[in-house]
């Protein structure tokens, strides 16, 4: 599954984050999903209306297949929570 670019043109054409927000965090799911970080970006940009990716976004953090995902995920968690950012230690 190709969610990377996807997810960036969601973010560009402002789609509806209540049905948006799912798919994307079901790309975060997807192991073998290319472009996640780009997916962890878009949810980002979503900002508090991504709330529901939170969980699965902390759990990223200690994710060291990627270092990419790892690197991009702080970066969100502040833009969606940033109490919960907090509470993650970043």
């Amino acid at each position: 599954m190709l969610c990377g670019p996807a997810a960036a043109a969601l973010v560009k054409i402002q789609a509806e984050p209540d049905q948006v927000i799912p798919a994307l965090i079901g790309c975060l799911l997807d192991r073998e999903g290319r472009g996640r970080p780009d997916v962890v970006e878009a949810l980002g940009e979503f900002g508090p209306k991504a709330a529901a990716a939170v969980p699965v976004l902390v759990k990223l953090l200690a994710d060291r297949s990627s270092k990419d995902i790892v690197a991009a995920v702080p970066t969100a968690l502040k833009h969606i929570d940033p109490d919960a950012a907090a509470k993650a230690g970043v």
